[in-house]
Order: C-alpha cells, then structure tokens, then sequence
C-alpha cells in the first residue's frame, strides 16, 4: 500500500492492491480527507501525477485484467455503434462519450475495437435488416469478437499491472 499525504488539500491518496474475502485482489486509488472522500482520480492526478499507471487500473484485477472486462466492454461498444441493433441494455451516454469509456475501460485505441466488432458483426446486420437472423446473434457476435480482444490485451495488462504494482510497492519519490 502505497499513502501520500496531500497538505494543499488536507487529504491522503491511497494505492493499494485490495483484497475483500476470496475475492481476487483489484486495483484501488482513492483519496479522502476529513469530511470527503472516493475515487477523486482528478485530484489525485493534478496532486500526483506519477500516479496515472496506478489509476488507469483502478478496479482492474491484479493481473491488469479490467472489472467484467468482456460485458462492461459489450455494453459500451453497444452504444458507441447503435446501428447494430436494439439493446435490451443500452447506455444513456451519447455515442461519443461510449467511445471514451470504453477507451477507459479496455486501455486500447476504441476506433480498432470498434473496427473489428463492425467487420465482425456486418453481415449478420444486414441479414437482420432483412429479418432473416434475429438481433441475438449480432450480440452474440459482438461478444464473441470482444472476448477475443480482451484475450489478446491480457499480456498488455499484465505488463501495465507490473508497473503498478512497482509504483505501489515501492513507493514514489517525487
């Protein structure tokens, strides 16, 4: 565990490696003063900058691996690409702001997930268009094509996760 006091703000960041129960151990950096406290990843960032490796995987497990990586990452390109068909759970965020978070949440350029789930979903689009497959095997497409990049990023997450786990570690020195 790794705590930095933060006297311009009267608080402590914390990074730390947490583990509750049998639970795989995952990521945290928060940071709380006397009366506040939580994530504050912008403040944490603007007092503690050398930090950022630590707080792009906040949540993630200790292997680099993201929280629910394969549905969290389905949900957000379903709203990043609505022309692939009707959700039962879509995002209420704009297009734009889906392409952002999921940039956030699988450490890796958006537009070549994206790029990948269209060309993978793009036949079975239009066959639904033409309701000759129903909307579930797009989905089941998108899936498919995501969970392959998320095995594809494991090797980049363990290595972002080393670093991490150096930086909380040994601590920093500023």
């Amino acid at each position: 565990m790794l705590e930095i006091y933060v006297p311009a703000v009267n608080g402590t960041i914390t990074a730390k490696l947490h583990k509750i129960g049998e639970q795989a151990p995952y990521f945290s950096v928060t940071m709380a003063g006397r009366d506040w406290g939580g994530c504050q990843h912008e403040l944490v960032l603007k007092h503690a900058p050398y930090l950022k490796p630590v707080v792009d995987l906040h949540l993630s497990t200790d292997d680099g691996v993201p929280m629910h990586a394969v549905p969290n990452a389905v949900y957000w390109v379903s709203g990043a690409l609505p022309e692939l068909g009707d959700f039962r759970y879509r995002p209420s965020e704009t297009p734009e702001q889906c392409i952002a978070i999921l940039q956030q949440h699988l450490r890796t350029d958006p537009g070549v997930v994206l790029g990948r789930v269209q060309r993978a979903t793009a036949d079975l689009v239009v066959l639904h268009s033409k309701r000759l497959v129903p909307a579930a095997f797009i989905r089941t497409a998108i899936e498919r094509e995501v969970t392959t990049i998320v095995d594809e990023l494991r090797q980049q997450w363990l290595a972002e996760a080393q670093i991490a786990k150096r930086l909380i570690n040994n601590g920093i020195i500023q």
